[in-house]
């Protein structure tokens, strides 16, 4: 405890030790030639830690800013012992030469210790050709995202598509640019909140749309909607909102996301064809009752001539002769088949409306009867028509 003490206490007392020059045979050039050595060590090592403190104050942004000081300190150290390594040749103070290398010694392990357990993490990082690599590669996907994006933002023009986004604690909703372009607007040009949304829709719709959001509020699902806006110009536009509701981890709704596409073109090609469609309907309609009517009316010269067609051959049943019964034959025949075709073609007239019990139709039969029918013009024309078996 005497000798720490009188360590300590004659730190600076150079009477114990004569100067170096006077230790052994030093000639003048290996003398100056290990000072000069030991003063170029020194230096460097004075320089080194000054770089590394400056290089290290400029960059706030440098990992492990620890260990730079640390090393700085360590190599100062080393060169303080080099320093008095030259002072000794005159000046003996070999006790505090002694101190400064224990400290240099200290900080020398507390340097390894730290390096051991700072070098498996400063491993751990990616090399510059690594970190090169993987910036090269987000370029690329974020040259790809933003195609994407381009390509994304080009077809919700197309199909008058903007996306929007609510977040229900702040109150604040996210519109896509499409989406203020939709209702007029230069995009991002206001901050856009469920109150001020509200503000857009149509009056008569607003109570319609609040009921539905409740809805969605209540059972947790958004329900798809129409509903009529005010955008710039007072023009009114339809849209077709959709979402999805977001929720926490402990089921509490944070967020909604949505679209809304306006449909303004499309409702009114669907009233159009609604309007067309009850055209159509009424067309048909009148078309029904004019068949039933020109039916109903044709057959009544049919009657009469079937009845005075009877009544004729009756009247001169005696003086007939084989032919004439013929062609009074064909007469009624004639008449008929046209009493069929009529009564036919109101059954037709009143198809789409009515449940018809269908059959199966033996087609010979029926090309014997047409055949029947233009019997009279074959054979003024000179016809030959050739028929096989159906």
């Amino acid at each position: 405890m005497n000798q720490f003490q009188e360590f300590f206490y004659h730190l600076l007392d150079t009477s114990s030790f004569p100067p170096r020059w006077n230790c052994g045979k030093w000639t003048e050039f290996h003398g100056w030639f290990y000072i000069i050595s030991d003063l170029m060590i020194w230096s460097a090592y004075f320089a080194i830690p000054l770089l590394i403190l400056r290089y290290n104050t400029k960059r706030r942004d440098v990992r492990f800013n620890k260990i730079f000081v640390l090393f700085a300190s360590f190599i100062l150290a080393c060169g303080s012992t080099h320093l008095l390594d030259a002072i000794i040749f005159w000046f003996p103070v070999y006790r505090l030469s002694a101190l400064v290398r224990f400290i240099t010694g200290t900080i020398s392990w507390i340097t390894v210790f730290t390096l051991v357990r700072f070098l498996p993490v400063a491993f751990s990082y990616r090399s510059a050709d690594e970190m090169e690599a993987e910036i090269d590669q987000r370029k690329k996907a974020e040259e790809e995202l933003r195609i994407k994006n381009q390509q994304l933002n080009e077809a919700q023009q197309i199909a008058k598509l903007g996306h929007w986004e609510w977040d229900i604690q702040k109150n604040k909703v996210y519109w896509s640019d499409n989406l203020f372009n939709i209702y007029g607007l230069v995009p991002q040009s206001e901050q856009i909140s469920f109150e001020s949304y509200l503000t857009k829709i149509h009056p008569e719709d607003r109570n319609y749309v609040e009921v539905n959001l409740k809805k969605a509020f209540d059972t947790g699902e958004f329900p798809q909607f129409y509903h009529r806006v005010v955008v710039k110009g007072s023009r009114v536009i339809t849209l077709h909102a959709t979402g999805q509701i977001i929720k926490d981890d402990k089921g509490t709704m944070t967020k909604m996301i949505g679209t809304a596409q306006d449909v303004t073109d499309i409702k009114k090609s669907e009233l159009e064809l609604l309007i067309k469609t009850k055209e159509l309907e009424s067309i048909n309609e009148e078309l029904q009752k004019f068949a039933y009517v020109a039916s109903h009316d044709l057959q009544e010269p049919l009657r009469k001539i079937n009845t005075f067609t009877s009544l004729l051959q009756k009247d001169i049943k005696d003086g007939t002769t084989e032919k004439s019964d013929f062609y009074m034959d064909k007469i009624i025949q004639a008449s008929s088949r046209m009493q069929i075709l009529i009564n036919d073609i109101l059954d037709f007239s009143i198809v789409s409306s009515t449940k018809e019990n269908f059959s199966e139709v033996d087609l010979n039969e029926t090309l014997r009867e047409v055949m029947s029918d233009i019997e009279a013009r074959v054979k003024e024309k000179g016809a030959e028509i050739n028929i096989s078996q159906l």
